[in-house]
This record gives C-alpha cells, structure tokens and sequence, in this order.
C-alpha cells in the first residue's frame, strides 16, 4: 500500500481495513493488520511506536512524540475496531471518495478521528509547533467492553513513565467538548423454576410465567422510571432487550432470563442501578416467598464524571474556539474509552471531526471538510499549552 498523502487518503487507507470488533467477527486480532500499519507509517515520520499486548486480542499501538523534557504529556485516544456490517447498502471496505464525504464502515466512528490525530501529528511535529509530548494510543475492541483502554489504564500506563495532563478520547462529537457521558448497566435477571415433562405440568413450576410478573413489575416499577436528567447528559434510560427461556416443546422450563440495557448518568453508579433492580425484585420475593429470581450485572462502564474533566474541558473549549472551531462543552448519552479512562483518575474529554449520527449506519461517511476541521482542532490542542 502507497504512503497517503493527505489525510483524507490515510482515512481512506484506514477504511479498506476491515477491523469489526472481534467480538462481532470472531477474529481475535481484527484490528492488527491496521495497527502494524500504522506504527510503519508512524515510524516513516519519525515517531517512536509500540506495540502494547491486549489480552486475547491484537496489540494497542502507541505513538509517542517528546517536543521537551519539561513538557507535560497530553493522550490522545482513537479506537480500531469498527461495528459489524450486515445491513450496509455501500461497500463497508470501499472508502469511496464522492460529494465531498469518505464513504465505508469506520469513516466516522472512529477511523476519522484517529486519521485526522495522526496527521495533526505529524504536521504539529514537523512544524516545530507541539508544546506537548503526545501520545497517540490507538485502541482495540471499544465497540465491545473496551479491553484496550483497560489495559492500557490498568496495566501500561503505570510503567510507561508518562502521566497524562489530560486525555483527549477520539469520537465524532462535530468537534464539541464532551466534557460528561452516560455510562450503563447490561443485567440479567433470571428466574428459576422447576423442570416437569408437559404431560404432567403441576409437577414443575415454570420460569417462563414466573418471568412474565416480573417483567411486568420490572417494566412498571423500574424500567419506566426516570430520575432526575443530568445537565449534561439528559435523562438515562432502561429497556429489556433480550429473553431466552426453554429447552424444548415438551419440557416444562426450569429457568428463563431477559436482559436489561440500563444507561445511567453521572449521578449515578452501577451498584446503585443493580441495587435499584433488585429492590423490585425483593418486593416481588416477599409477596410470593417460593419465588426463586436474581439479578447480576453482565457489563458495566461506569459514568464519565463532569466535575473530575472540568479543567481539561475549559482549556480544550477555550483552545478550538480560539481556533474557530465549536468548542462548545458538552455532554453524551453513549459510552467511549474516556469512561474507562476516568475509573483510572485521568481527566477526559472527547472530541472529534463528524457526526455521531453516522455512526454505526448502513451508509456512513465523514465529510472531507470536516476531517480537514479535525486536524486543525487537534493542531490547535497539540499547540496550545494549558497555563492554569
């Protein structure tokens, strides 16, 4: 493959990778052909590159430049991997290049931001500009529990010898300051009865009417409930998502479970959401003591917290307005790397060129211009010091 030569060739490079998180695909390593290809790229620049090992998946690959000593280090964050593209009506590896916009799956979430950090990058470094050392982190498998950022976090950061001042988490916010993000809580919630051949039901006792109350108490007394909305953030939300129960036409079932997809905002944890359930539940036990019900927590990512991202927030808005960017500080709904991040202590915020609303979709696509914008908003960051 030819060396880009712009950005808008280096997404379109990035895109005819097909990188769909392994958990959709099944490739444990989807995204490391594209890793290994840009730390070669990387390399071609000068950059120094490693290869950070990922538990059962492909590497982390990070890209560090040092502009001085004294310098603190700014993080920069972009994920890999990509959702999967069953559905899709354009070709997802295609990176076609037509009315202004890279089409294919990743052009917007996130390969755009990870091209247009990359070449900023490489452009503030070979200005003479960077008054940070920078860290470029690109990640695996944020589509899917973000093991790359947790390990990362966990396990890298602590004996690579830099303490960032900041991070800056690659998504597409329209280059607005994410400064808040809802996290969530994934549940199970399982009943267990009793099996019986369907000859003879009265000799068992069947999970699935069981979970039909407590659905019904759920939907009413928890799902349909809304606290108060963060002011960032909004409202959170629940839903139920998913049953199985059974195992076969003429056997009485002996357990049935739904999964729940709880959002949950700033103000709020996921024990306090599994906790919120479970009193539901409770209420139900005690008025029928020979039901057998639990709930336990399949996935969680706690809340990306505005208060711990404020001076990070206000340098980063103050930054790309002052570059004619949007800047504006908000907050989101969904998850990224930078809730992982922030369980560490590291103050964060997301920001990036497009339009969440691509993301995931059977055409997405980035507009040229607005990868262009992105790298002068990451130059403008690379550039600019925090005095506070």
């Amino acid at each position: 493959m030819t060396t880009p030569a712009d950005c808008v060739e280096l997404l379109r490079a990035m895109v005819r990778f097909d990188t769909v998180t392994p958990s959709a695909s099944g490739r444990p390593e989807a995204e490391g052909e594209l890793g290994a290809w840009l730390a070669d790229f990387a390399r071609r620049w000068g950059f120094h590159t490693r290869a950070l090992p990922v538990a059962g998946a492909a590497p982390n690959i990070l890209i560090t430049c040092e502009c001085g000593h004294d310098a603190p280090w700014l993080l920069l964050d972009s994920h890999l991997d990509t959702v999967g593209v069953e559905g899709m009506t354009i070709d997802p590896f295609g990176a076609e290049l037509r009315d202004g916009r890279v089409w294919g799956r990743g052009a917007a979430d996130t390969k755009g931001t990870g091209a247009a950090m990359l070449w900023a990058l490489h452009e503030s470094a070979a200005a003479g500009a960077l008054a940070w050392n920078t860290a470029l982190l690109l990640t695996v498998g944020e589509e899917h529990l973000q093991p790359g950022a947790q390990s990362f976090a966990a396990r890298d950061l602590p004996t690579l010898g830099l303490r960032p001042w900041g991070v800056v988490v690659g998504e597409p916010t329209g280059m607005r300051v994410v400064a808040a993000a809802n996290g969530y809580v994934r549940a199970r919630v399982v009943t267990h009865g009793v099996a019986a051949h369907s000859s003879t039901p009265e000799r068992g006792r069947n999970a699935i009417v069981d979970m039909a109350r407590v659905i019904s108490r759920l939907q009413s007394e928890h799902v349909g409930r809304r606290p108060a909305p963060h002011p960032l953030t909004g409202a959170g939300s629940c839903s139920i998502n998913l049953i199985t129960g059974g195992t076969q036409i003429n056997v009485v079932p002996e357990q049935c479970e739904v999964r729940l997809d709880q959002r949950i905002t700033p103000d709020q944890t996921p024990e306090q959401a599994l906790a919120e359930m479970d009193q539901v539940l409770q209420r139900l036990r005690e008025e029928d003591p020979t039901l057998r019900v639990s709930v336990a927590a399949a996935e969680t990512a706690a809340p990306l917290p505005h208060d711990q991202n404020t001076a990070v927030a206000e340098w980063a808005s103050a930054t790309l307005r002052g570059a004619g960017q949007d800047g504006s500080i908000v907050g989101a709904p969904y998850t990224t790397n930078a809730n992982r991040f922030a369980q560490f202590g590291l103050r964060c915020v997301v920001i990036g060129p497009g339009d969440i609303a691509q993301a995931h979709t059977a055409e997405e696509s980035i507009g040229v211009e607005e990868l262009h914008a992105g790298v002068r908003g990451y130059r403008a960051l690379l550039e600019t010091r925090d005095r506070s």
